[in-house]
């Protein structure tokens, strides 16, 4: 029996692995630190401080409160107003409507007949061009005769006489001068019988009275008659005669409403070339109760309001009379914007809210102190001190210049912001105003 000792061979590149593990171990072994003692050599890390804090569900129907630090404050600007009291006329809004003036539109005629050619080597304008004051919008060139010349004095005289009417008119004038002649006549001769009738005590001073005042009105008749027929020949000369390549301008600035010509068209004296709309006011037209008109202030300015959110307009009040609407027992009150914004267009309702007579005392804070949100609901942030402000519902009743008039909100004397409440807003609910 063989007692000899067996040799194991191990291949030298498992040998290799084992002293390179067994190594590693005791590497680990001798540098591994317990947590306790890392913790206790590491440095201290200082917590950074927050700018800003919302308290609260920053929702917004719900009032939170933004607490900020000093250095936050200072780069947002922040300063605050207290909130004050104001005198006020009561309001009252009533549905109107925004309407054209009267005297908005302007056409242009041809006053003789001749054909249209553009101006300024500009083309001819279209529908709804904004044109400015002083524009030149087409020419009108007197006709020429066919043969390619120009027509003699008479012949144009004849033809420009026969276009307008002029000898019909001149007829009618005529016969108008001698009915206003033979009627005055007639007056004169009942004046004096009425006088005699007097003197004899057959008759009254009234209808003495009567007669002259009946006198009177046909010597009116006669001198204006008269005042026309002088005008017709002298018109009739200078127009022909003086009948020159014609510029039309446009008066005022304005908006080329409708335009009926085309380059090189010939047309007749008397026929419309363009209608031009003045946009620089419009009519806000209020519809309210009869029974209301007695308890407003008709001589003072109105609040116009397009869209919630949008800022007030003022209006102030038209001189001319307003109709009433007997169906709908209502009255008709016109006010004149100057101005309007652009999307302020004739047809357009709105809301008016019109002054009652007498005013009352109510709570302002400063027009740049009121923000919006989404839903529109209007917001001021009060001063709570230490960097807190707490943001509060108000109930604006109108702007009156730099001031916001208020229905509801805080107290007299609170301390709200009045610079950067927009910013404040915005780092509520972080988005922009």
């Amino acid at each position: 029996m063989n007692t000899s000792p067996k040799t194991l061979h191990v291949p030298p590149r498992t040998i290799g692995f084992r002293l390179a593990a067994a190594a590693l171990c005791v590497s680990t072994a001798c540098e591994r630190v317990p947590d306790a003692a890392v913790k206790a050599h590491a440095p201290a890390q200082v917590p950074a401080q927050v700018p800003a804090q919302v308290g609260g569900a920053a929702h917004e129907g719900e009032a939170s409160v933004v607490t900020l630090t000093p250095a936050a404050v200072a780069r947002l600007g922040l300063e605050t107003a207290d909130v004050t009291e104001a005198s006020a006329s009561k309001q009252r809004e009533y549905p109107a409507e925004v309407v054209v003036p009267a005297d908005a539109r302007t056409t242009l005629l041809a006053p003789f007949a001749g054909v249209v050619r553009t101006a300024d080597e500009r083309a001819l304008p279209f529908a709804f061009e904004r044109v400015s004051a002083g524009e030149s919008l087409f020419v009108l060139d007197p006709w020429f005769s066919p043969e390619g010349g120009p027509r003699s004095a008479p012949e144009a005289r004849a033809e420009a006489v026969q276009e307008l009417g002029l000898e019909q008119t001149r007829a009618a004038a005529e016969a108008e001068i001698e009915r206003a002649r033979l009627r005055l006549a007639t007056l004169e001769g009942q004046v004096t019988r009425s006088e005699g009738l007097l003197r004899e005590e057959l008759g009254s001073e009234r209808d003495v009275e009567d007669a002259r005042l009946a006198r009177d009105l046909a010597r009116s008749d006669l001198e204006l008659a008269q005042r026309r027929l002088g005008l017709l020949p002298e018109g009739a000369a200078a127009l022909v005669e003086d009948s020159q390549p014609l510029v039309f301008r446009a008066s005022v600035a304005s908006v080329i409403e409708e335009l009926f010509v085309h380059p090189e068209q010939a047309v007749p004296a008397g026929a419309p070339l363009a209608r031009l709309l003045d946009d620089s006011r419009v009519w806000i037209v209020v519809a309210c109760p009869v029974g209301d008109v007695v308890e407003l202030a008709l001589g003072e300015e109105a609040q116009v309001i397009s869209a919630v959110g949008e800022p007030t307009l003022v209006a102030r009040p038209w001189p001319g009379p307003f109709g009433d609407d007997a169906r709908a027992s209502t009255a008709r009150l016109v006010y004149v914007l100057e101005d309007p914004p652009v999307g302020l267009h004739p047809g357009r309702r709105v809301h008016a809210r019109l002054p009652v007579k007498g005013v009352e005392p109510t709570l302002a804070v400063p027009w740049s102190a009121v923000v919006y949100g989404f839903q529109g609901d209007a917001w001021v942030y009060e001063d709570a001190g230490e960097g807190r402000y707490q943001r509060r519902r108000i109930a604006v009743r109108r702007r009156a210049g730099e001031l916001a008039l208020l229905d509801a909100g805080p107290p007299l004397g609170t301390r709200v912001v009045s610079e950067g409440a927009v910013l404040l807003f915005g780092t509520e609910f972080g988005v922009g105003h």
